[in-house]
């Protein structure tokens, strides 16, 4: 029987995403659970396989343990009822869905995450970055002696939500849906971050937070970190998006990769998504 994905789900689910070793936004427990509200997002485990379902008919590509037949986890899907999609599908899966099940499949670039190298991130070395180091200079020789980096714990996280606030106040111009239920998404991250496994931290600025980033390892043992949030006063600070993009990362060394999640078909937000120099392209797809 499918339930709601919730706190108490949570060590059930992520035994499954642990050990399915996918470093998607979409496969870490943070993310499924701050979203679930606004997507009906619900799991089910039968035996050593975990499905997961976006409302009542979208699905994701079961997670299995281990010793099943990934084609008999779909039929078992299928058999629920008609007009059954496969959403948030790796190029492998959606393959898979096409060749044993016939299904016509679209690939979704707005849903595509890019992935980094951690050091390139942190350092911004070498010529395509060359514009990136030069922000990131000039925010140190303006703020060198005024910015403090701290971990987000509870005494700045509220501080953190007051700048959302102030981001969304900057693109005023530009409201819709998409930027509102982002919102909504941060303030969930932000109202659950002791409850989850989280990391942040933010830049202070004479004393007042000017930005801040959230992120979660994509599972246990993964040398990549997943970027939720990343917030910042751009309008007052030059450099503050690649500083606080670098000091999150050096103060996390464990980290080998970042994945900074899909651009949302956001031409401007493609833009810089690019302009950090991605290794590659986490590809999604789904089923017509």
């Amino acid at each position: 029987m499918f339930k709601p994905v919730s706190f108490e789900s949570k060590d059930e689910i992520t035994g499954f995403l642990n050990g399915y070793k996918n470093i998607s936004c979409e496969m870490c427990f943070g993310n499924l659970f701050v979203w679930s509200g606004l997507e009906d997002t619900e799991y089910d485990i039968r035996g050593n396989i975990l499905y997961l379902r976006s409302g009542k008919l979208n699905y994701y590509f079961p997670v299995i343990a281990g010793g099943s037949d990934c084609g008999q986890a779909v039929a078992n899907i299928l058999k629920s009822g008609e007009n059954i999609r496969f959403i948030n599908l790796l190029r492998g899966q959606a393959e898979f869905l096409h060749e044993k099940f016939d299904f016509k499949i679209i690939e979704r670039r707005d849903k595509s995450e890019y992935i980094y190298e951690a050091d390139n991130l942190r350092n911004f070395p070498g010529r395509k970055l060359h514009g990136k180091k030069n922000h990131l200079n000039k925010f140190y020789a303006v703020y060198g002696g005024r910015y403090s980096y701290e971990n987000i714990d509870g005494r700045n996280i509220c501080e953190c939500l007051k700048l959302s606030w102030k981001w969304r106040s900057l693109n005023e111009l530009y409201i819709n849906d998409s930027i509102l239920t982002e919102l909504d998404m941060v303030k969930r991250f932000i109202d659950n971050y002791d409850k989850l496994d989280l990391s942040g931290g933010c830049i202070k600025i004479d004393g007042e937070i000017k930005a801040f980033t959230i992120g979660e390892r994509a599972f246990a043992g993964s040398d990549c970190v997943v970027i939720h949030i990343e917030k910042a006063a751009y309008d007052e600070i030059e450099g503050i998006y690649p500083a606080i993009c670098s000091m999150f990362l050096k103060a996390h060394p464990e980290f080998k990769y970042v994945n900074r999640e899909d651009d949302l078909g956001d031409e401007g937000l493609r833009r810089s998504k690019l302009s950090y120099r991605p290794v590659y392209l986490l590809d999604r797809f789904e089923t017509l």
